[in-house]
C-alpha cells in the first residue's frame, strides 16, 4: 500500500510536469493557455451559460472527423485504446457507417495507465490485428487522453510494430489532449497521404460490441425530475453519449468546460463555480459523476461536494472511472443510493414497493412496465423508482422490485441490513402476471410470507430439456423470466448466457445465479461457440451473427445496443419481445 502511493504520487508529479511543458510550448504561440475544447471535433448542444455544457441525445453526428479520412482507405484499420467512452465513441460512428471490419478496439483497465502496461496492451492488440492474415495497408493506433497524458513512448510503438508486423503502424493523436499538445502533429488527411495504398482488406469483426460506461449508465438511471447530472469530464467522453447511449429526450445533463491548466492546477474551483452558477427552480439535488482523466489525475470530489454544499439538499457524488461497463456503475450507485435514502426512512414500512435496477438502457422504455405499476397502485401500494422519483417519494419500502441485475446488491443490502425482502420476478405477458401478482402479494407484509417460500418472488425453473434448442442472452435477471415464461411450451431446451464485460459484472450476475445453467462469455469465439450449439437465440441485434441454420430473435438490451434499444416495445416488458416469443 505504501509502495502505491508512494508510485502514485510520483506518477503524479511526472504527469504534471509533462502537462507545464506542453503549456509552455503552447504559450510560446498564444498569448493565454487553449481552452481544451478548441480542438474538439464533436458538436454539442450549447447553453446560455458561458462556460456550461448541456448534453442531449441526438443521432450520431454527421460531423467530418479524422475518423472519415482513415476509413475512406479500405487497407486502413483503426486500433482503439483508452476507457470506455473513448472506444464507444469510436464504435458508434463505425457502427452508423457499415465501417466495423475497420475498427478494432484494446479492452484497458485503469491498472494499465497505472502500473504501466497499457503500452504492452496496445502491441499486443496490433500483433493480433495483424496476425489475423489480413494484409492492411495501415494500422493506425487511434490515441485517448490517457495514452496521450502518460505519454507512452509513440516513437518506439510505430517503429518497432512497423518492422515486427511488416505492416506500417502509425500513432494518430486525437481529442482534448491532442488539442492541448504544443507538439505539432500530423492531420489524418496528411497521415493517410504518406501511407502506400495496398489492395482493400475484407476483414470479418472479430470483437464483440463494447458496452455502455459506467457514467453514462448512472446518467441514464439517475432521471430524476429535481435533480441536475453533472458530468466532470473532457468533451470526447460526452459524444458517446450524446451519439448512443443516452436515452431520448433525457434533460438536465450537463458538462463543465474545462481548461488546459485544470489538470495541473486542479480543476475543482472550476467545476464547483460553473455547478454553483446554474440554479433552475426546482431543482434540489445535483449528482456528480466523473471519467477516466479526472479519476486517474485525482479529482478531489469531496472538495468539489464542499464547495457547492446547499443548506437543505442533498447533493451526492457517484464513483466511476470509465473503465467499468454501466451495469456494474450503476449497481454500485443504486448501493449508494440505498444506503442514503436509508438514513431518512422511518422505523415503520409504507405502503411502497421500490423499484430497483431499472434505467431504459438496462431494461427498455418505461412505458412497457406501466401494465406492473398500474396492478401495484391497485394493490394499495405507491410506486418508486429508485434513481427517477424524487427524494419525498424515498419512503421505507415494504417490498424492493428488482428489475435487472444492477439492483441486486442494494436489494441485498436492504434486506440483510433492514429486513426488506425482494423479488426478481417479471411477469413476462400476461400469461405471468396473475402469478407475478400472487408473489407479489405473499412477500408483502400482509402476505405473512418471508420471501424464502417464492425464492424471492419466483417459482422453480425445471426447464424442458428436449426439442429445438434456444439460447436466451442478456442479463441472467432477465433471462431466467423468459426462461419461466417459456418453461411451459415444453419444445425446446433452453440454456442461458451472458455477456461479462468485466470481473465484477460478472461476479454481480453470479450474485443472482442459484444453481447452474448459465454461460459467461468474453470474446467473440467464445458466443459464436454458445451460437452455433444452438437453433434459436435471442439477443440484442448488435450480438447476431451469420450463421447458417440459426434462427436470430431481437431481444433489445441498450447495455451494448445503447439508446435505439429502448424505444417502447423493446425492452424486457415489451410487446416485441413477448410477440416473438409467443410465436416459438
Amino acid at each position: 500500500m505504501i509502495f502505491r502511493r508512494i508510485f502514485l504520487i510520483f506518477r503524479n508529479w511526472i504527469i504534471d510536469l509533462f502537462i507545464l511543458h506542453l503549456l509552455i510550448l503552447y504559450n510560446n504561440k498564444n498569448e493565454t493557455a487553449p481552452d481544451i475544447l478548441c480542438g474538439a471535433v464533436f458538436e454539442v448542444f450549447i447553453s446560455r451559460r458561458k462556460d456550461m455544457l448541456t448534453i442531449e441525445a441526438k443521432p450520431v453526428s454527421c460531423t467530418h472527423t479524422a475518423m472519415e479520412d482513415f476509413w475512406a482507405r479500405e487497407d486502413i484499420i483503426l486500433v482503439v485504446p483508452g476507457s470506455l467512452p473513448c472506444i464507444r465513441g469510436v464504435y458508434l460512428r463505425a457502427r452508423a457507417e457499415g465501417k466495423l471490419n475497420q475498427f478494432a478496439y484494446v479492452h484497458m483497465e485503469e491498472m494499465d495507465y497505472v502500473m504501466g502496461t497499457a503500452e504492452d496492451r496496445i502491441r499486443d492488440a496490433v500483433r493480433e490485428t495483424v496476425k489475423k492474415g489480413e494484409k492492411w495497408g495501415a494500422v493506425i493506433i487511434y490515441l485517448s487522453c490517457l495514452d496521450i497524458l502518460t505519454r507512452l513512448d509513440f516513437s518506439d510503438l510505430e517503429k518497432s510494430l512497423t518492422k515486427e508486423t511488416g505492416c506500417t503502424v502509425r500513432c494518430f493523436f486525437r481529442g482534448p489532449m491532442a488539442a492541448a499538445d504544443g507538439i505539432s502533429h500530423l492531420t489524418a488527411a496528411q497521415m493517410t497521404a504518406a501511407i502506400p495504398r495496398a489492395e482493400p482488406v475484407k476483414k470479418q469483426v472479430c470483437q464483440l460490441p463494447p458496452p455502455v460506461s459506467d457514467g453514462s449508465g448512472i446518467s441514464d438511471w439517475k432521471q430524476s425530475p429535481d435533480t441536475q447530472t453533472w458530468m466532470l469530464t473532457p468533451p470526447g467522453c460526452r459524444s458517446c453519449m450524446r451519439d448512443g447511449d443516452m436515452s431520448e429526450g433525457q434533460k438536465k445533463v450537463y458538462a463543465v468546460r474545462m481548461k488546459a491548466a485544470d489538470f495541473i492546477y486542479g480543476m475543482e474551483e472550476r467545476c464547483a463555480a460553473q455547478i454553483q452558477e446554474r440554479e433552475e427552480g426546482k431543482e434540489t439535488q445535483r449528482v456528480l459523476i466523473q471519467t477516466a482523466v479526472p479519476a486517474f489525475i485525482g479529482l478531489d470530489h469531496e472538495a468539489v461536494m464542499k464547495q457547492i454544499h446547499q443548506k437543505n439538499k442533498d447533493d451526492i457524488f457517484f464513483p466511476s472511472d470509465g473503465f467499468h461497463d454501466a451495469m456494474s456503475g450503476i449497481s454500485r450507485a443504486e448501493e449508494i443510493q440505498a444506503q442514503t435514502d436509508a438514513s431518512f426512512f422511518s422505523e415503520s414500512g409504507t405502503r411502497v414497493i421500490r423499484v430497483l435496477g431499472y434505467s431504459p438502457l438496462l431494461c427498455g422504455h418505461i412505458e412497457d412496465f406501466h401494465p406492473c405499476t398500474e396492478r401495484i397502485k391497485a394493490m394499495g401500494y405507491e410506486v418508486c423508482y429508485s434513481g427517477r422519483d424524487s427524494k419525498e417519494s424515498q419512503k421505507r419500502p415494504a417490498l424492493n422490485w428488482v428489475v435487472s441485475s444492477a439492483g441486486l446488491k442494494a436489494a441485498l443490502w436492504m434486506k440483510n441490513e433492514l429486513e426488506i425482502p425482494f423479488t426478481t420476478f417479471l411477469p413476462i405477458g400476461e400469461f405471468l402476471m396473475s402469478q407475478w401478482e400472487q408473489c407479489m402479494k405473499a412477500l408483502l407484509p400482509c402476505g405473512g410470507n418471508s420471501g424464502d417460500a417464492c425464492k424471492e418472488g419466483m417459482t422453480e425453473i425445471e426447464s424442458q430439456r428436449t426439442g429445438r434448442r434456444l439460447l436466451l442472452m442478456g442479463d441472467p435477471v432477465h433471462t431466467r423470466n423468459m426462461e419461466l415464461f417459456l418453461q411451459g411450451k415444453g419444445k425446446y431446451s433452453i440454456s442461458r448466457a451472458a455477456y461479462s464485460w468485466s470481473k465484477e459484472s460478472e461476479a454481480l450476475y453470479r450474485s443472482g445465479e442459484s444453481g447452474g445453467g448459465m454461460h459467461y462469455f468474453k470474446t467473440l469465439d467464445e458466443w459464436r461457440a454458445l451460437a452455433e450449439n444452438a437453433d434459436v437465440v435471442a439477443a440484442d441485434p448488435v450480438f447476431h451473427m451469420n450463421i447458417p441454420g440459426i434462427l436470430w430473435i431481437s431481444f433489445y438490451w441498450g447495455y451494448a445496443g445503447g439508446q435505439y434499444s429502448c424505444c417502447p416495445g423493446r425492452g424486457i416488458m415489451g410487446r416485441l419481445l413477448y410477440r416473438d416469443l409467443e410465436s416459438l
